[in-house]
């Protein structure tokens, strides 16, 4: 699942529109990465800043929509 995300991210296609299409990494899947010196650090920087960038994404998607509900209760009062 990790290596799944790089793609998406790298070649910028994930938005706040399909952010919850795409897996977020588990915690226990990072704990692949623990013990290990072969240069796994990279690994586990470029996954964190994936999986807080999909976060993100989604963070902007629900802001969205709590805006655009909010927008029409008002209208509608």
């Amino acid at each position: 699942m990790i290596s799944k995300n790089v793609p998406f991210i790298l070649i910028k296609k994930i938005n706040s529109k399909n952010a919850f299409q795409v897996p977020i990494i588990d915690v226990s899947e990072m704990r692949l990465f623990w013990g290990a010196d072969d240069g796994t650090w990279s690994k586990v920087s470029s996954t964190l800043e994936n999986s807080s960038k999909i976060y993100g994404y989604r963070v902007d998607s629900v802001s969205e929509s709590i805006g655009k509900l909010t927008n029409s209760m008002s209208r509608s009062l």
